[in-house]
């Protein structure tokens, strides 16, 4: 949140071509932020601006797909089997743990559990298991 808040009152001080227009800090900023002990006392008017501000920018947010872990979930559930399917067992393992990673850090060991059923059947497969070294050259050499 204070990145957010050096950055927002980074982009205030300057105008269209780059020259500065005002200075500003990051508690001046955070000061129309009626959640915080510093905008406490601000005017209903400008209180009321900042919740339907702060409303419509969820709403906005809400309507990009990609915004949803649920989406994003999905997305990498098929770059896995994709990958799966080509045989790129490191992709598939690469996709897994961003996987776990939205969901919050739930890797294998730590208390959460990644499903790692598809690639153990893959491996057990006949050749699906041996490694780049145990497989025969394509190039001759």
């Amino acid at each position: 949140m204070v990145n957010k808040i050096g950055k927002l009152a980074e982009a205030l001080s300057t105008n269209r071509s780059g020259a500065p227009a005002w200075r500003s800090t990051r508690q001046a900023v955070e000061a129309y932020n009626p959640t915080r002990v510093i905008g406490k006392d601000l005017s209903a008017k400008l209180r009321e601006h900042f919740f339907k501000t702060r409303e419509a920018f969820r709403r906005q947010i809400d309507e990009i797909p990609i915004s949803s872990r649920s989406v994003r979930l999905r997305a990498l559930d098929r770059m896995a089997v994709r990958f799966e399917d080509m045989g790129n067992l490191l992709g598939a393992m690469a996709a897994l743990e961003q996987a776990a990673k939205e969901m919050g850090g739930a890797y294998a060991g730590r208390g959460g559990a990644v499903d790692l059923k598809p690639v153990a059947q893959r491996a057990a497969q006949p050749g699906g298991g041996r490694s780049r070294r145990d497989r025969p050259a394509l190039h001759g050499g």
